[in-house]
């Protein structure tokens, strides 16, 4: 949230979006994140745009909404599922790949999806109170 305020720059999340999924590809974790962290990243830049980067409340959906770039971690469990299962199966091994197969059901996506919007904005109120917080401390509120 602290960021959203001092940098007021079209962009701005869409960058970070793209720094957080790159880092994820290097950390081995796909390229899906680094797609995902450019989309909702450029979905909650056109929000802080339409704002003018000083709405309180449109801060809030932008940030909910750019959490969800961390779906892309999870999509290759969806999408090429049994190419990758099939990969897990000789890098670990078969009861491996079996209990996370158990673990991730086709049904879970959705279920992944609505828990980051609603951790995104769980994140935002808490952000957006201590940014407050920390404001009215240092004198700038």
């Amino acid at each position: 949230m602290l960021f959203l305020t001092r940098v007021e720059k079209f962009g701005m999340v869409t960058l970070l979006g793209f720094i957080n999924g790159t880092l994820m590809f290097i950390a081995g974790m796909g390229y899906w994140a680094c797609l995902t962290g450019l989309l909702f990243g450029l979905i909650a830049d056109f929000i802080l745009a339409r704002g003018h980067y000083k709405s309180s409340w449109l801060s809030l959906c932008a940030y909910t909404l750019f959490s969800c770039w961390v779906i892309g971690n999870f999509i290759p469990f969806f999408v090429g599922r049994e190419a990758y299962f099939a990969m897990l199966v000789q890098g670990y091994s078969e009861s491996y790949a079996q209990q996370l197969k158990a673990l991730l059901p086709m049904w879970s996506l959705p279920v992944l999806f609505i828990a980051c919007l609603l951790c995104g904005a769980i994140g935002s109120v808490i952000g957006k109170r201590v940014c407050a917080n920390q404001f009215k401390r240092a004198g700038i509120v």
